[in-house]
This record gives structure tokens, C-alpha cells and sequence, in this order.
């Protein structure tokens, strides 16, 4: 969705920063990483039992923390989902008329994409292609993660996301 957007209004888009882009959205199209589990310690699993295999199945890194913020960020939406909406989007694939146009942005679009070299829904090397789009591109192909990135490798995301946060502001200020 953010690179529809910034494909049609790229005179306003200034940035796009992307952790799990979809490069495509038919699954067949896509080269998949291989996930794997990095087990730190012993977790409890008083709560949500009927989810941690889903957890284990996402993230990479396993620990309380990771089953923590997973049951704080990932599990409401879960539940909330409406399956029937989803499986059918799933099924129609969600693939937009203009997908192959989406690779050819503004060269002056900043763009920050993070990469997981486990991730086993999207995969990674077509979306480190997509760095190659502008001189302004810049990504990280992040080991130790799968498709919930912002829970494997949180400070990570949050020093990727505050730099790209730090050059738009520096760009602004120049730009006035």
C-alpha cells in the first residue's frame, strides 16, 4: 500500500519506510527465505497457549520478551481479523493492476526498506532489489529475523527508523 501511494503521488511523497514490503503479491512470484528458530531461553506460556505456535511459525527469535510483544502487538489483531475477508483476499490474490509500475518511483524518494533474511512470507531478495529504485535508497538485509521484524530485531527498527526520521528533518531545514 505505502508504494502504491508513493508511486501515485510522488511529488508529495517524501520518504517511504518499509520493513516487510510485498514485491509481489502473487505468492508463486516470490522467492522466500528460509525461517528458522533461535531459542534463548525457557518460555512461559500461561497466557495465549493456543497462539505460540503461530509465534514460533513468525518470529525468529524466541524469548519472553519476543512472546510478550508478540501477544501485546500481533495477537489483538488476530483476534479481531475477520478471517472470512482474509482468506478470501488471500485466495483473489490482492495484487494491484499497476504492481510492475510500483518499482520505478521518484528517484528523489527517500526509501528505507529493512529486510529479514528469515522471513518465510515475503522473502528478501526481491525486496533488496527495490533499494536500487533511488540515490536516496538505503536498506539492511537483517539477520536474526523473520516476518515480524519490529519483534525480533526491535532497536534495529527503531535506529533505522529515527536516521531516516533525522534526514528528513536535515532535508527540510536545507530546503528552507
Amino acid at each position: 500500500m505505502a508504494q502504491a501511494l508513493a508511486h501515485h503521488f510522488q511529488s508529495q511523497v517524501l520518504s517511504l519506510f518499509m520493513t516487510c514490503p510485498v514485491v509481489y503479491a502473487d505468492k508463486d512470484r516470490r522467492i522466500l527465505g528460509k525461517h528458522i528458530n533461535i531459542s534463548e531461553e525457557k518460555i512461559s506460556t500461561d497466557k495465549n497457549k493456543e497462539y505460540f505456535y503461530d509465534f514460533k511459525k513468525m518470529n525468529v527469535v524466541l524469548n519472553q520478551k519476543s512472546w510478550q510483544d508478540y501477544q501485546n502487538l500481533i495477537i489483538p489483531g488476530l483476534k479481531k481479523a475477520n478471517k472470512n475477508i482474509l482468506s478470501q483476499l488471500q485466495d483473489d490474490s490482492y495484487s494491484l493492476s499497476f504492481e510492475n509500475d510500483l518499482h520505478h518511483l521518484n528517484s528523489k524518494t527517500a526509501v528505507c526498506i529493512l529486510v529479514r533474511r528469515h522471513d518465510q512470507v515475503v522473502g528478501y531478495e526481491q525486496q533488496l532489489k527495490l533499494i536500487e529504485l533511488s540515490e536516496f535508497a538505503e536498506g539492511a538485509l537483517v539477520n536474526k529475523a523473520g516476518h515480524n521484524l519490529m519483534i525480533d530485531q526491535p532497536g534495529l527498527v527503531s535506529f533505522y527508523f529515527e536516521k531516516m526520521l533525522e534526514s528528513l528533518t536535515k532535508a527540510q531545514l536545507t530546503s528552507n
